[in-house]
């Protein structure tokens, strides 16, 4: 293998490895809008670290060829990871998370450099639009990877030691505690005679000589217009006993007043400093809620939700976003607080006589993280189990002769099959075309180009036929959350669906 097709395999391996794929929801989206599970390469070759090793299908369909994590379709021209399902562990107990770099973020290759080669599962520089919160997660490949790097006292990254912590001990801190992390302060310069009169804009003006030559310099300032308190606060307690050394050789005088500076390194008083009072709301550790609106009937649209919604809601009120695909049984009701909730919830349940195809739907609220129990309504006889499939014959080549040979009688709408399998099940729009699937079958039609035929063919009823409708229904719901939970990412992100990760689509977030 070429070093191309090296860096090609293991490059996309990492996009569809446990650790990226569980956090990548324009991936996971992707993967269940596909029965099959596979992505396009047209889809991956946007993709801007891809497209810097190619773009070309042959090429990436080769580099692939022999990988275990991914597997091609049989036309090369898509792939899926090999298992479905992602290992589940706790992450938090092998990411540690690494403080006290000021304002410049290290970069992804940076930080690779401070590890041994190929340890490092998946990277993440904490930001905030744009703007860096003083942290990284470094996940490793294991455990006792994890363990042996959180016992290194001699990491260094981007010539920093960091402050360091588990991230499953990080988790359990309040979010006060965790931007002290974060910024890990170690020094501050302090002074408690600024002139109340003096603005915020003014300090900064008289202060940007101390990091003039060197912008990583800079410290974190907190100006307390009402107590006459500037804080000048550093990562690094050198860069603060130089910059406290340059304010003494040079003094700063605001509205006629000489400001005096003292340099504060006892870790008791930085962490007992004058804070900003929080101006959010208090926090409801109650578990969240959303409302499902279930035992929706037939033909039911999106609008039509809508609108049973708005009817409920007071004349003038902004509408909730409702999540629904079309032929679904249910739709959900999102909200940032359970108090939103249990009002529409009220308003929902206060109508008379609802209906949304034909059918009473049912208004429920349900924990954030719990699904209602999946309920099917469906047509008989729709569903064609078929076997004694040679093995060269694709799904495509299957569905393309039956709809031939059924002409205007019906069509085949659905097919679950993959090459090499010696049985599959199909959908089709009407019974009639059901049963003259099973006659043709039965009459041995020809359905390949070396005159193969399917084996056998039979119309599901009953317990088999309730199960396929199950799960056709448990898939749709699973890719209608992932769709929703991709549109929710990409709202919370200016509305673009790049974030980096690997992929080079955004502001960088994490990589491999």
């Amino acid at each position: 293998m070429s070093d191309t097709n090296t860096l090609i395999k293991k490059q996309v391996e990492f996009y569809f490895s446990d650790s990226n794929f569980r956090r990548d929801k324009f991936l996971q989206a992707e993967t269940a809008k596909n029965p099959d599970r596979f992505i396009p390469f047209t889809v991956l070759f946007t993709f801007k670290k891809l497209q810097a090793l190619t773009t070309d299908a042959t090429v990436l369909a080769d580099a692939l060829k022999d990988s275990f994590n991914v597997e091609l379709n049989e036309e090369r021209n898509a792939l899926r990871r090999v298992r479905a399902e992602v290992t589940e562990v706790d992450l938090s107990k092998q990411t540690i998370v690494y403080s006290g770099f000021g304002n410049y973020a290290p970069t992804i290759d940076q930080v690779h450099a401070a590890f041994p080669e190929e340890t490092i599962a998946y990277t993440r520089i904490c930001k905030f639009k744009a703007r860096f919160l003083g942290a990284i997660h470094v996940e490793f490949n294991d455990l006792d990877t994890a363990n042996a790097m959180f016992a290194k006292e001699d990491i260094k990254i981007n010539d920093v030691t960091p402050t360091k912590m588990m991230l499953a001990d990080f988790n359990q801190l309040s979010t006060e505690e965790k931007r002290e992390f974060e910024y890990s302060f170690k020094a501050m310069i302090l002074s408690k005679n600024v002139p109340e009169k003096a603005r915020f804009y003014d300090v900064m003006k008289s202060l940007e000589f101390v990091w003039a030559d060197d912008r990583r310099k800079k410290p974190l300032v907190e100006f307390y217009q009402h107590a006459t308190e500037l804080q000048l606060l550093f990562n690094s307690p050198v860069v603060a006993s130089e910059a406290f050394e340059t304010l003494k050789a040079k003094p700063i005088v605001l509205e006629d007043t000489t400001i005096e500076f003292t340099l504060v390194t006892d870790a008791e008083a930085i962490a007992s400093r004058t804070r900003k009072e929080s101006k959010k709301r208090p926090r409801d550790d109650s578990p969240r809620q959303y409302l499902c609106i279930s035992k929706i009937g037939k033909g039911v649209k999106l609008t039509d939700i809508k609108d049973l919604v708005v009817s409920a809601l007071p004349e003038g009120t902004r509408p909730p976003f409702v999540e629904y695909s079309n032929g679904s049984t249910i739709a959900k009701i999102n909200f940032t607080d359970n108090t939103q909730s249990q009002k529409v919830f009220d308003l929902l349940q206060a109508l008379e006589n609802p209906v949304l195809g034909g059918k009473t739907p049912v208004f429920t609220l349900y924990n954030v993280g719990e699904e209602p129990t999946v309920e099917v309504d469906y047509d008989h006889g729709l569903i064609v189990k078929f076997t004694g499939v040679p093995a060269n014959v694709s799904r495509e080549t299957i569905k393309t002769k039956l709809n031939e040979l059924l002409n205007e009688v019906g069509v085949v709408a659905f097919i679950q099959f993959q090459m090499g399998e010696s049985e599959g099940t199909l959908r089709v729009d009407v019974p009639a075309a059901a049963k003259k699937l099973v006659e043709l079958v039965e009459a041995g039609v020809v359905i390949g180009e070396a005159d193969e035929k399917l084996g056998g063919a039979e119309i599901l009823t009953g317990d088999e036929e309730h199960k396929f409708w199950l799960e056709a229904e448990t898939a749709r719901r699973a890719r209608q959350q992932s769709q929703a939970d991709s549109n929710k990412f990409q709202r919370n992100n200016d509305g673009g669906r790049g974030r980096g990760r690997g992929r080079g689509r955004g502001r960088g977030r994490g990589r491999h």
